[in-house]
């Protein structure tokens, strides 16, 4: 919805923007916030939130599965800039019905997504 604010931690791109910042800045921010429940998969252990943006930095994508709201799926990928630093998040969410069976489709195509505007903003 256009004009909401809804939490980095619980949605496909607050969390991918959260897991391509250092290490450092990440713990800062962790430290400074309350993660409280949205629904039953919110994840609410700074540790293994923690955890799950080292992964997504990782593999190169975020999810959120439920997290922020029930019946919702997104799938996010970072954008980044000729210095290699992330600027910016794309991302397809729909509801969590039409997603299955689709997952890793929908994977390649927000990473896709966000190469190409990364490449078009210069990253090398």
């Amino acid at each position: 919805r256009i004009g909401i604010s809804k939490p980095a931690y619980c949605t496909g791109i607050g969390k991918i923007l959260l897991a391509f910042q250092s290490p450092e800045k990440l713990k800062n921010i962790l430290h400074g916030i309350i993660l409280s429940p949205h629904t039953k998969n919110t994840i609410t252990n700074k540790k293994v939130l923690y955890n799950k943006l080292r992964e997504y930095r990782k593999i190169g994508y975020s999810i959120d599965d439920e997290e922020i709201e029930e019946g919702l799926f997104c799938v996010a990928a970072p954008i980044m800039d000729k210095s290699n630093q992330i600027i910016a998040a794309v991302s397809i969410s729909l509801p969590k019905y039409r997603a299955e069976n689709r997952v890793e489709g929908l994977i390649n195509l927000v990473i896709k997504a966000g190469e190409k505007i990364s490449t078009e903003m210069g990253q090398k």
